[in-house]
C-alpha cells in the first residue's frame, strides 16, 4: 500500500501469512543472477516463519543455452542446447533439495496471469515483451501484483518496483517512469550482438547484470523482511561505481515525467 505523505510503500498484508508466488521472465545474464538470490531469500523467509512460508518461483524463457552465451550466464558446457529456464529450475531444486522452482520453456503469456503471481520480475532485453506483460497483468483486477523490472545497458542499468495498472494512486512502474519501453527503443539498442566473447565483454561491463540482480532482489527483500520501502528503484553505473535511488516522492517521480494524483476524498 502506498502512503505518499510518508514516502513509504508497505507490503501487502497477505505477504505476512502465505507463500509468495514469483515469476521470473528471462534467464539470461541477468535472470540467471536473480534466481539464486531468490532461493537465498526463500531460505531466509522460511527460517523466519518456522518453515511455514517461503517463495514459489516460476521461470520463463523460450531460449536454450548457447556456447557463447554460457560465458555470461554461469551455465555449463554440458548444458548447451538445453532450455535455460528448465536448466536453472532443475539446478536450484537439485542443489538444495527443495521443490522451489519450475521452469517453462516458453514466453510469459496472458494465460499465466491465472497463476496468481504476487511479483513478476522482468529480466529480459526485449522491451516488447515487458510492454506485453504489463498489459496482461494490468487486466487482473482482484489483487495487487508488483512488477520488478531490471533494465540493463552496456555499463548502466535501472531497477524499478511498481504496481501493475493505470490508476495514478499507486506505486509507479517501469513503464510509467521509462515510457520509451513502449516504443521498443531498447530493443533497437540491443540488436547488435556478437558471437565473440571478447567483443561482448568489451562492450558490456562484466558485472552490470549482477549489479541489477542484487539491487532488485535487495529491494523486495527489504519490503518482505522489514515491511516497507522508501525507494522503489535505482539507477546505477558500474563504470563509475555509483547509483542513485528513485525515492517514493511525487517530485522525484515528476522528474521522470510521471504525474502522481492523489485519490479524491469521499465526503460523508
Amino acid at each position: 500500500m502506498l502512503n505518499i505523505e510518508s514516502g513509504l510503500y508497505f507490503c501487502p498484508s497477505h505477504w505476512l501469512n502465505s507463500n509468495l508466488r514469483i515469476a521470473l521472465v528471462g534467464c539470461g545474464a541477468t535472470g540467471s543472477a536473480v534466481a539464486p538470490l531468490l532461493f537465498k531469500l526463500n531460505h531466509i523467509r522460511r527460517e523466519l516463519t518456522a518453515q511455514e512460508y517461503g517463495l514459489k518461483l516460476s521461470i520463463f524463457d523460450p531460449k536454450n543455452v548457447t556456447e557463447t552465451g554460457k560465458n555470461r550466464t554461469g551455465f555449463f558446457s554440458t548444458e548447451v542446447g538445453l532450455n535455460k529456464a528448465q536448466v536453472m529450475a532443475n539446478k536450484l531444486n537439485n542443489a538444495y533439495g527443495k521443490n522451489f522452482a519450475s521452469g517453462f520453456s516458453r514466453p510469459f503469456c496472458s494465460s499465466d496471469t491465472s497463476m496468481d503471481f504476487d511479483i513478476v520480475i522482468t529480466a529480459t532485453d526485449s522491451a516488447r515483451s515487458r510492454y506485453d506483460i504489463h498489459g496482461f497483468m494490468s487486466k487482473v483486477k482482484d489483487k495487487t501484483s508488483l512488477w520488478l523490472d531490471i533494465g540493463v545497458g552496456e555499463q548502466f542499468g535501472n531497477v524499478v518496483l511498481g504496481e501493475f495498472g493505470k490508476g495514478k494512486h499507486r506505486l509507479p512502474n517501469a513503464l510509467d517512469l521509462f515510457p520509451d519501453i513502449a516504443k521498443g527503443q531498447q530493443d533497437d539498442e540491443l540488436k547488435r550482438k556478437s558471437c565473440d566473447i571478447l567483443d561482448a565483454i568489451s562492450r558490456q561491463n562484466f558485472t552490470v547484470n549482477e549489479s541489477g540482480a542484487a539491487t532488485a532482489v535487495g529491494l523486495i527483500s527489504r519490503l518482505m523482511l522489514h515491511g516497507s520501502i522508501s525507494v522503489n528503484g535505482a539507477m546505477y553505473d558500474v563504470e563509475q561505481c555509483g547509483s542513485s535511488p528513485i525515492r517514493i516522492n511525487r517530485e522525484v517521480w515528476r522528474s521522470f515525467g510521471y504525474q502522481y494524483r492523489k485519490p479524491k476524498s469521499v465526503s460523508c
